[in-house]
């Protein structure tokens, strides 16, 4: 028997039409029973109620009080009203099946970087795949007739049935159409959505209202979870056997932490991310390169799963963990209800600033959601109805990721206990998470009870890791029992945690572990071939099996790595973007590869680890706000697999059982000193012996003259007649003029990043204080030790905005009540006859002050001379290669830095363009932080320098 449902809000004065040319005077239609506003599902993240009309505020659904049905029809009166940032959005009327599964009819705001236009489309998505209609169905109309505007009211309505679906939109004040758009079934095709109900939806930051919202539902369908395939084993074969409960959970097993598949079956989970059809979308190209590949040589995208799926086999590969295309499922390879498909937080950090304590910006470690909201589990649990619950009975998937790399920190990496608290001290006393801050600080342990601003801002490092510990709670708790109730069938795999377990806060981890099944985190380490380890990072040489060691200690639960790779340059690709060590050649990677892998299998308590990732990223890199151009792939983006590295993974999941009760891979001798290559040699002792033979630095043409240093009053100058460096006592640089060939390119400074009561803090250098000269016999070389401080009064600094300014000033820099912050800071620059390079070295850091610093880095600061100098790509992190970055000038020449000292760690020099400033950053440390005491100077214990370079157009 069909049922029938209508509903109707607000009634309009007007007879809409539908869009087979059939009419419904909505004067003389009735409201279902219970079908009132109030009883729709709504999104709290997305829509809120004003009486009759819906408000949308951010990314979300509102789903009718009403059953699914094969036959629908939705009408609204939409108004946009403004757009918060300059991204896609879009806002309109659905039908919905589910979160993979439905057809929107939308007005659509393009991106700033495309001319910002205003559309309209009528979309579909079939299994996670945007835009099906295209491949599954046959478009019949196609009418657009101008853009929309902001303020302007339209009339969308939207019919649809399996076999054709059909929307139209209108101007509400002259009915004039602008729009309309219709689709028909092929014969025996599959239909992208089979039913849905009735929906209002938003998409991105669209702020605006639908009113009049009326629907019609025929041909009732049951709302149930989807059939699912029965269950075949994946991967090789390990000989070890658990309780098969139907669905994949983890057990400990003669002391190893194994995931069992739903026959009983122990699998290591080795999964690679991003595998689909489609690749990465080049902004620049303006498409998708591996997409297009795929096009043009294969017949369809079923052809392409199949070779893929068989590919990914053979390799030893069990599970698809984030960006895995639904054609894979099903086959032989399990799957992961990945991040990229669930993402709790980031759509709450989009809109609403009362929904989010980071914002998302996009691009990963920018988003943490506002998890004192009095809607988070409520919008926690909207959420895991609408993603988790369609398969709870799937026993090909594994678990659910909750989000992905999350700002834990706040906005300052290194501040992991107090970041979120910093944050949400300076935020309205209005702010939710700012009242839960007060409620906090009135009866955290220590506190007078006192929530001012100066008492917030005298905070214990204690009271800001109990409020972290209160938000990692409140976040945990309403996630994981949000999903458990949609779905208590499945694991929860934690929120991949980014930086590895170093890059969140010990209580963090141990919260997690208190709620989750695994306890995941990405992590691109640091592997030291010459020894055969693997370490934390360039500037950790903390190797990762104790840092991973400590890290389940905290968590209690199985780990699993959601993200690493080792990219090579000589694939072809940039690799000047995204995470990660690299090396110049795919044997590297693959020795890279293999030693991790295998350190990762002989931990008893990983689980598995997903490899980032299927195919390369594009040359010419993804977006501006995320321009990740690396070798990360497994295969190319002609789909030619790096048969290295396959060949390798093939080897070491075929033997991963055995791996896995073999231990450590054995750690290769340390070589000594003077045979382990050119990163143990100083920048000081290659310049010098490249100036004793005549030839420091450069091609530039040599001079012939001697290096001169004249010292006149305050002022002073170095220079070998291609070189000149010059500067004042008092002034505000180091140097405040480095020229080559008497075209000047920039100047010098320094920089401290301290420790303020567990919070970094950053100061500059305010005054050069002294200069001496000393003359190398052997070589010439003339060398200037500058030796600056943050004392005295300094010539007046440039106004915010201006050249130099990189962090405010502290006025003083306080690292104790009463206690004032001074130092002084040493540096060299040494200039050699006819050389076109300086040589910079960090000589020492010296306490003057009468409390403690801790250390945390210290920096070298080459300024561009131009008030906004471009960025140049350089490739970081490179096995044996310098670590460098240069500013790229207006007339094509460049002015930067390089080095192959193991004390500079990272060069970074960028233009933010928040405050307009330059950002020099070269991070120089040698082992871990420390602390300084009153009176006493620090001298690194290894070299600390580098090159200073032009490089003409």
């Amino acid at each position: 028997m069909t049922s029938r449902y209508l509903a109707v809000f607000v009634s309009m004065a007007a007879t809409l039409v539908f869009a087979d040319n059939s009419s419904l005077d909505t004067r003389h239609s009735s409201l279902v029973p219970g079908g009132d506003a109030a009883a729709w599902d709504i999104d709290p993240v997305a829509w809120r109620r004003d009486g009759d009309a819906f408000v949308a505020a951010n990314a979300g659904r509102a789903l009718a009080p009403s059953p699914k049905g094969r036959r629908v029809t939705i009408r609204a009166r939409v108004t946009p009203e403004r757009s918060r940032i300059p991204e896609y959005a879009s806002i309109g009327v659905a039908v919905f099946d589910d979160l993979d599964r439905y057809w929107n009819l939308a007005i659509l705001k393009g991106p700033a970087s495309k001319g910002a236009w205003h559309r309209y489309e009528l979309r579909a998505q079939g299994d996670g795949q945007w835009g099906i209609e295209a491949r599954l169905m046959t478009r019949v109309t196609n009418k657009r007739n101008g853009e929309w505007a902001w303020g302007q009211t339209l009339d969308l309505s939207l019919t649809f049935s399996p076999e054709r679906v059909e929307g139209a939109i209108a101007d509400a004040a002259t009915g004039a159409e602008l729009y309309r758009s219709a689709w028909v079934a092929s014969d025996g095709s599959p239909v992208p959505v089979p039913a849905g109900r009735p929906s209002l939806f938003t998409n991105g930051d669209f702020v605006g209202r639908a009113e009049n919202v009326e629907w019609l539902v025929e041909d009732e369908v049951p709302d149930k979870t989807r059939d699912f395939p029965a269950y075949r084993p994946v991967g090789p074969e390990t000989g070890i056997h658990g309780k098969a409960t139907g669905f994949f959970h983890t057990e400990k097993i003669d002391g190893l932490d194994w995931a069992i598949d739903p026959l009983g079956r122990a699998t290591v989970l080795a999964g690679t991310d991003w595998c689909n059809p489609q690749g990465s979308m080049c902004e620049k190209l303006g498409y998708r390169p591996y997409g297009r590949w795929v096009q043009q040589h294969y017949a369809s995208t079923e052809e392409w799963a199949a070779e893929t799926a068989e590919r990914l086999g053979s390799w030893g590969f069990t599970v698809l963990p984030c960006g895995g295309d639904p054609s894979l499922f099903y086959r032989n390879l399990a799957w992961m209800n990945a991040a990229d498909r669930v993402y709790f937080s980031h759509r709450m950090c989009r809109g609403d600033p009362d929904w989010r304590i980071c914002e998302y910006r996009p691009a990963p470690c920018t988003a943490f959601p506002n998890v004192f909201h009095p809607d988070f589990e409520a919008a926690c649990d909207w959420w895991a109805r609408q993603r988790c619950a369609p398969y709870r009975d799937d026993p090909w998937m594994v678990g659910y990721f909750i989000d992905n790399e999350l700002s834990w920190w706040g906005r300052v990496f290194a501040n992991q206990a107090g970041g979120l608290f910093d944050l949400v001290a300076k935020m309205p006393n209005t702010h939710p998470a700012k009242k839960a801050l007060v409620e906090y600080m009135s009866g955290a342990a220590g506190s007078s009870g006192d929530a001012s601003p100066r008492s917030l801002s005298a905070a214990t490092t204690e009271q800001k890791i109990g409020f972290l510990r209160l938000a990692a709670e409140r976040y945990f708790v309403a996630t994981t029992t949000a999903i458990r109730r949609a779905d208590p069938n499945h694991m929860i795999l934690g929120c991949r945690f980014a930086g590895g377990p170093s890059g969140v806060h010990p209580v963090v981890m141990e919260v997690a572990g208190k709620y989750c099944d695994i306890v995941s985190f990405n992590h691109y380490p640091w592997a030291d071939l010459d020894e055969g380890v693997v370490f934390d990072s360039r500037s950790n040489k903390e190797p990762v099996t104790d840092l991973y060691r400590e890290a389940h200690d905290h968590a209690k639960k199985p780990l699993f790595l959601t993200e690493w790779s080792f990219p090579a340059l000589d694939a072809g690709m940039p690799c000047t973007h995204g995470a990660g060590q690299r090396f110049y050649t795919q044997a590297e990677r693959v020795q890279a590869s293999e030693l991790y892998a295998k350190t990762l299998l002989s931990l008893p308590f990983f689980a598995g680890y997903s490899f980032f990732r299927w195919v390369d990223q594009p040359a010419l890199g993804i977006r501006s706000t995320f321009p990740e151009d690396s070798n990360y792939g497994l295969v190319s983006e002609e789909n030619v697999p790096y048969e290295g590295l396959v060949s390798m993974f093939t080897r070491v999941h075929g033997s991963a059982a055995e791996l896995r009760e073999a231990g450590l891979p054995e750690a290769a001798p340390v070589a000594p000193a003077a045979a382990s290559g050119q990163q143990q040699e100083s920048e000081r002792a290659r310049y010098f012996a490249a100036a004793g033979a005549g030839g420091a630095g450069g091609a530039a043409p040599r001079s012939l003259s001697p290096v001169a240093f004249v010292r006149e009053g305050d002022r002073w100058v170095l220079s070998n007649g291609l070189v000149r460096l010059s500067g004042r006592i008092g002034g505000a640089n180091m140097a405040d003029e480095i020229a080559f060939v008497d075209h000047v390119v920039g100047r010098w400074g320094a920089l401290l990043q301290w420790d303020d009561h567990g919070s970094p803090e950053w100061t500059d250098i305010s005054r050069l204080a002294d200069i001496s000269y000393a003359e190398d016999p052997a070589t010439g070389i003339g060398t200037v030790t500058l030796r600056a401080t943050n004392e005295g009064d300094p010539a007046p600094e440039p106004s915010p905005g201006e050249v130099g300014q990189r962090f405010p000033r502290h006025s003083p820099p306080v690292t104790g009540e009463g206690d004032n912050l001074a130092f002084a800071f040493t540096h060299r620059l040494s200039l050699a006859p006819g050389a076109s390079e300086v040589l910079a070295e960090i000589v020492s850091l010296e306490n003057t002050g009468d409390s403690p610093i801790g250390v945390q880095c210290l920096f070298m600061r080459p300024f561009a001379d131009e008030k906004k100098p471009d960025e140049v790509d350089t490739v970081p992190n490179l096995w044996k290669g310098p670590v460098e970055d240069y500013w790229l000038l207006a007339d094509g020449s460049r002015f930067g830095i390089a080095s192959h000292d193991p004390g500079v760690l990272k060069a970074r020099l960028w233009w933010r363009e928040s405050d307009a400033t330059q950002h020099p950053d070269v991070r120089c440390m040698a082992g871990g932080p420390f602390n300084l005491p009153p009176g006493e100077t620090y001298t690194p214990p290894v070299p600390m320098g580098a090159r200073l370079r032009f490089i003409p157009k």
